[in-house]
């Protein structure tokens, strides 16, 4: 299986993959990456990386919040449709665990949709417990997550 690595993404980076400038690197992305208005929402969260596999941008693995007080913070993440079944996203949050321990965080939270049991398996593959449930306005059912890092 090829190798995953985890690009830190920039301005440049998003620029480019929102069409609004030329490739700022060496790769490709997947033509299914993510639609403009996700791109567009991830791009001002506070650390965005891109999921690399062989040269070419698979998804994105993000923080969605800065901690809280309890050294907390929710992660986001998604793949190219093309690439769905391979395993990528499980394994850009294994790679994206240690990046965030060395942060400084203490626990990484997470939601799923109740409909969506392949990213469930992504987050229980990783170690996250159901933390709770709520209803969101937008995306219906959740399902909360929990990982501890350290202690």
């Amino acid at each position: 299986m090829d190798a995953l690595t985890l690009v830190l993404a920039d301005d440049d980076d998003f620029a480019w993959l929102l069409g609004e400038a030329p490739a700022p690197r060496a790769m490709t992305a997947a033509a299914d990456l993510a639609p403009t208005e996700v791109l567009r929402i991830v791009r001002p969260l506070p650390a965005s990386w891109m999921i690399v596999v062989g040269g070419e941008i698979v998804g994105l693995v993000s923080l969605m919040d800065e901690p809280n007080a309890a050294r907390e913070a929710e992660i986001g993440y998604g793949v190219a449709p093309s690439r769905w079944g391979e395993g990528w996203a499980t394994r850009a949050v294994t790679a994206l665990l240690p990046i965030l321990t060395e942060r400084g965080l203490a626990a990484v939270l997470a939601s799923t949709s109740v409909d969506n049991p392949d990213s469930q398996r992504v987050l229980e593959r990783n170690g996250f417990a159901q933390a709770g449930t709520r209803i969101d306005d937008e995306d219906g059912p959740l399902i909360l997550w929990r990982r501890a890092l350290v202690g």
